[in-house]
């Protein structure tokens, strides 16, 4: 059962008109800054929806709709070349789902987090007659099973010979799938973790950056602090959205071809507060934080960075994440730095009692109206 405090802020949420923001908000106000958006309308609606995840919830038309792409993930390859399909991975029934309602399917490769795919992809972008053969076993995935796209997932290239071999991979793919197959590549979010990106080597062959806009704060960090802050807070002025969407048009991105993630999950920390240091972190998706009893934890909201977070009443612990309000104030970011869209990652994150918890207040924050059953389908009892 939902709690109190998740029910009072998800229907104020429906009422309330979009906050204003404060002196530190999302809205842009550099000499970059295009023509007026008033009439901006997202290019790019997409969801992933991971192939573990299928079996519970099965994919059906009336969940995409409203969406304009759909990913699935993840699939890899072996340093030789050859597309590793993980066991339970399924296309027919994600691509006739999405080619219903109107979205096209894309095929998500890679993943972030797996050392030895990891490390068997970079081998692969490395030699040319791999890269031939991933390319063109890839040409025949995407044709059996109807995809209109590839999304690149390869984080972290290292040293020269990664920054080199994305490259090369990405001007082969453009080659090796021609014009019409739709090119993507998933970069982190924060833009030092992408300087090995050689954005005017790679543009070219690229349709859209997905820029990964959460994970600012993790097992790996120093100090506790938010998912995916919208503006700079109390632990950092660099690590958000707002300061990193203008890194990555500094460094020559185009507008038209950022995407940025929205994430449906949370992390923890074992402390009390922000800005504090811990010893473990974990995630939760945001249909287990929106189950936490409202007699044990206490939500709250950071001014600065514009999200929500809550501590447990007794000291121990702390969850950052998004709800309706702090997402909403994303895509008005979105907005008004008239990028070509968002991605949520993922669909499936927020799904309770065959219900999304997060998505129909995005899709209407986006201009999506008719949401056809109020994606109850969801729950995999079709």
């Amino acid at each position: 059962m939902r709690q109190i405090w998740f029910k009072l802020a998800f229907a104020s949420m429906l009422v309330a008109p979009l906050m204003q923001c404060s002196d530190q908000s999302a809205a842009p106000n550099d000499e970059h800054q295009e023509s007026s958006t008033a009439e901006w309308k997202p290019r790019i609606i997409q969801g992933f929806y991971p192939y573990y995840a299928q079996v519970e919830f099965p994919p059906n038309a009336n969940d995409f709709h409203g969406f304009t792409h759909i990913g699935n993930a993840f699939i890899g390859a072996t340093a030789q070349g050859k597309l590793k399909i993980p066991e339970g991975f399924e296309s027919a029934h994600l691509v006739k789902a999405a080619r219903d309602a109107g979205a096209k399917p894309l095929i998500a490769i890679g993943g972030g987090g797996q050392t030895r795919q990891t490390v068997e992809f970079a081998a692969m972008a490395g030699k040319a007659e791999a890269r031939a053969e991933f390319i063109a076993q890839l040409r025949h995935f995407i044709s059996r099973y109807g995809y209109q796209g590839v999304q690149i997932d390869w984080e972290f290239p290292v040293g020269r010979s990664g920054r080199r071999d994305l490259v090369l991979l990405m001007t082969d793919l453009r080659k090796g799938l021609g014009p019409k197959i739709q090119i993507d590549l998933l970069l982190p979010g924060m833009i030092s973790s992408a300087s090995w990106l050689d954005l005017d080597k790679v543009d070219s062959s690229v349709d859209y950056y997905y820029l990964m806009m959460y994970d600012f704060h993790g097992p790996w960090s120093q100090l506790s602090g938010s998912n995916a802050p919208l503006s700079a807070g109390p632990c950092d002025g660099v690590a958000n959205i707002t300061s990193q969407i203008k890194a990555f048009i500094d460094k020559g991105m185009s507008r038209q071809k950022i995407v940025i993630g929205l994430p449906f999950y949370g992390v923890g920390f074992d402390t009390n507060g922000l800005c504090k240091p811990f010893k473990k972190s974990s995630h939760k998706t945001y249909r287990e934080l929106a189950s936490l009893s409202d007699s044990v934890w206490e939500q709250q909201w950071q001014p600065q960075e514009q999200v929500p977070y809550m501590t447990k009443r007794d000291g121990t612990f702390l969850w950052s994440f998004d709800n309706q309000k702090s997402l909403s104030l994303k895509v008005e970011a979105v907005r008004q730095f008239d990028l070509a869209g968002v991605f949520i990652w993922e669909l499936t994150q927020d799904i309770a009692d065959g219900e999304h918890l997060l998505l129909p207040g995005i899709l209407e924050s986006l201009g999506v109206k008719d949401q056809r059953t109020n994606l109850a389908t969801a729950s995999g009892q079709h």
